[in-house]
């Protein structure tokens, strides 16, 4: 059996992809090649790591995005036929329009990370309006007819999943849980207050109420990933900014380095609707790491983060209850160790992705 995986905007190494899915794969016996672009990307080339022959095609980050996306998407498409493949696994609503050619070569399934018409209408026009309502439901309209042509479909969470048990009968859900053993359990309470986040870096993510909220934390934030010249300018605008430390893209390994040393993990995503239903791989990532939790309080997000007792649930969009949240962890040190060994433990017996790779394969 041979699987392809195809994506445009995800790294070579993306941990759900590359790291779950095609690893857990190859380890099962499949044959599997996961196509990508260089976006985001030091590599480019045709590579194979452990056991996953990778085709990363190279794209001009110089030229209009949708120019990038043209070129890709017809090399994309021929390396895909040139494989022989019985399975096609899409997961960007990019490759949506391939769906029928790559019908005919092998079974297509498609991999559904986000609430896409929610996530994109409110990622890329702000907060919603009747001009992007409409839009969701046109895109919707479009993304259900291709999908229903498709042998299955992968959710990233119940309720992605539920959305699309609607126009197809085969759907399983596979949650973006951690790999359990990429992380240390934690020995004792750090002593330094370090703020962490590493990630996708905009106002979308809550990452300014965080910076603003610094004013009145005695505190370290290590904000980790890349940021736009734009955002950079607002956010150094803010009083709170000289107590942020940028430490650039970091690896894997990296991260769970700093699991290790902040007090605690901050994941406050500003009440999107599409934010208010995900599973973020950070909230489960925070607490494989036995990393405290602030997140905001969004009732799915309670359920797992005061329901586990390894976090506080804030308003995202209050810089005020940020900053409490933060300083009740920092002046409260024995009650942080209960949350990180609670949330260890939350990781090691439910959480994890042992369980969603049996699933998955």
């Amino acid at each position: 059996m041979k699987a392809v995986h195809l994506a445009f905007n995800h790294r070579y190494d993306d941990i759900r992809i590359f790291e779950k899915e095609c690893v857990s794969l190859a380890k099962h016996g499949y044959e599997t090649v996961y196509i990508t672009s260089s976006n985001n990307s030091p590599v480019w080339g045709r590579i194979t790591q452990k056991g996953v022959k990778l085709i990363v095609i190279p794209v001009n980050a110089a030229e209009p995005f949708y120019m990038r996306l043209l070129k890709f998407w017809i090399r994309a498409y021929k390396e895909a036929c040139r494989q022989n493949a019985d399975v096609f696994h899409l997961h960007e609503v990019w490759f949506l329009p391939m769906i029928s050619m790559l019908k005919r070569k092998g079974r297509v399934i498609y991999d559904s990370h986000e609430d896409a018409p929610r996530d994109h209408f409110e990622r890329y026009k702000g907060r919603r309006t009747a001009g992007t309502v409409i839009a969701e439901k046109l895109f919707e309209k479009y993304e259900n007819s291709r999908v229903r042509m498709t042998s299955g479909v992968i959710a990233a969470t119940p309720y992605i999943a539920n959305r699309f048990r609607k126009i197809h009968k085969n759907v399983v859900t596979v949650a973006n849980y951690p790999i359990i053993d990429r992380f240390t359990e934690r020995k004792e309470v750090p002593e330094e207050n370090i703020i962490f986040y590493a990630g996708g870096i905009s106002k979308m993510n809550g990452i300014l109420n965080v910076i603003k909220a610094m004013e009145y934390i005695d505190g370290t934030f290590v904000l980790a990933g890349n940021m736009t010249e734009q955002f950079r300018t607002e956010a150094s605008s803010c009083k709170g900014w000289e107590k942020v430390r940028e430490a650039g893209f970091l690896s894997k390994e990296e991260v769970a380095g700093w699991y290790q040393r902040c007090s605690c993990g901050v994941l406050l995503y500003l009440p999107y609707e599409n934010n208010l239903h995900a599973m973020p791989n950070k909230m489960f990532e925070y607490m494989a790491g036995g990393v405290p939790i602030v997140a905001s309080n969004f009732s799915l997000w309670k359920k797992y983060v005061e329901g586990g007792k390894c976090g506080l649930c804030v308003n995202p969009e209050s810089a005020k209850e940020i900053a409490e949240a933060i300083n009740y962890i920092f002046k409260n040190p024995t009650e942080a160790e209960r949350m990180s060994e609670n949330g260890r433990r939350y990781a090691e017996h439910k959480f994890y992705w042992g369980g969603g790779r049996k699933g998955f394969c």
